[in-house]
């Protein structure tokens, strides 16, 4: 009768796959989740109006890794995980600025 159908292409290598992948998953920045951990924005985190939208009524959340949880044991398990561990040694590093860039690349730049 007909011919067997052709093996299709991988959809990884299509541009619009790939790009639905890259922003599906997006989390906060580095410098978002510092300015967030200013202590004039902890506040504003730790009393948060209740939610229902979110996990556990947005009443549990990680400020260093800026996700919400079901409840309280979710979140101090997540506290011991080796993925918030690695989050936090990450945020005590100094950022880097614009400065530090010029810097590297060779311009003068103001301290």
């Amino acid at each position: 009768m007909g011919q067997p159908t052709r093996r299709k292409k991988n959809l990884a290598k299509h541009k619009e796959y790939g790009k639905i992948r890259r922003t599906r998953n997006k989390t906060k920045d580095i410098d978002q989740i510092l300015e967030d951990l200013l202590p004039q924005n902890i506040t504003k985190y730790e009393n948060q109006p209740i939610d229902e939208n979110l996990p556990g009524l947005g009443q549990h959340y990680c400020i260093a890794c800026a996700n919400y949880y079901v409840d309280d044991n979710s979140l101090q398990s997540h506290y011991k995980s080796k993925e918030h561990k690695k989050r936090v040694k990450r945020l005590k590093e100094p950022a880097y600025t614009i400065n530090d860039s010029k810097m590297y690349g060779g311009l003068h730049y103001d301290k």
